[in-house]
């Protein structure tokens, strides 16, 4: 299942999901633009973890949930605890990240 937030609501996400994988974007980053629609895809193959794309920039709250020093990044989530992030824009991230919580 892919969610594109539209509010800043990702902790009460986290708290109804047991995992959650989460894209954090921006729609000015290139790497940002390449990697989305790759998660996307992924998210079809894995249809019972909610996966979540958050606009960096757009979405202040959600944001300060991890720490990010660059994007996109990719986070796994069991419940509200981070277990694992990496960057990239390459679809092994996505996979390598995803393995955190499978």
């Amino acid at each position: 299942m892919f969610i594109e937030l539209q509010e800043d609501n990702l902790q009460s996400i986290l708290e109804q999901n047991e995992k959650t994988l989460v894209m954090f974007g921006a729609g000015w980053c290139g790497n940002c633009k390449l990697l989305k629609p790759k998660f996307k895809k992924v998210s079809t193959e894995n249809e019972t973890i909610p996966f979540v794309y958050v606009d960096a920039d757009k979405l202040p709250n959600s944001r300060k949930l991890v720490t990010l020093t660059n994007i996109p990044a990719i986070v796994s989530f069991k419940g509200t605890e981070n277990v694992g992030q990496d960057m990239g824009n390459k679809i092994d991230v996505v996979y390598s990240v995803l393995e955190n919580i499978k």
